[in-house]
């Protein structure tokens, strides 16, 4: 298939902002075509996200305070399995195993809250 300009171009502008999966589905095309584009371009997707020390302690402590896990799964725009893996990893290897956030993507975050 042959992608145009501006297929190039959206893939570009979304790709710093968007997984691949959610690009295809704003796009219409498949996770296998969004790669090759990518690759093309010299381009990564945004990477799944990726929780810090301070995302499982406030995951705790809402579930704590009786939220549901699907509850504090829409807090963070994840699944509910996620939280619940979150939660039993930083039980099972301790806040360790999740870094911290530094003081530079708290500010960033905050952006999108």
């Amino acid at each position: 298939m042959e992608y145009t300009t501006g297929d190039y171009r959206r893939v570009y502008e979304l790709s710093s902002d968007f997984t691949v999966d959610k690009c295809a589905e704003i796009l219409g095309f498949t996770e296998r075509a969004l790669y090759k584009i990518a690759s093309n371009l010299g381009v990564s997707f945004l990477r799944k996200q990726r929780f810090y020390a301070e995302d499982i302690a406030f995951m705790m402590e809402l579930k704590s305070k009786g939220f549901s896990t699907g509850q504090v799964a829409a807090i963070f725009r994840v699944k509910p399995k996620k939280i619940t893996d979150a939660i039993y990893n930083a039980g099972k290897y301790g806040f360790d195993k999740y870094p911290k956030r530094s003081n530079t993507n708290k500010e960033r975050v905050k952006d999108y809250l």
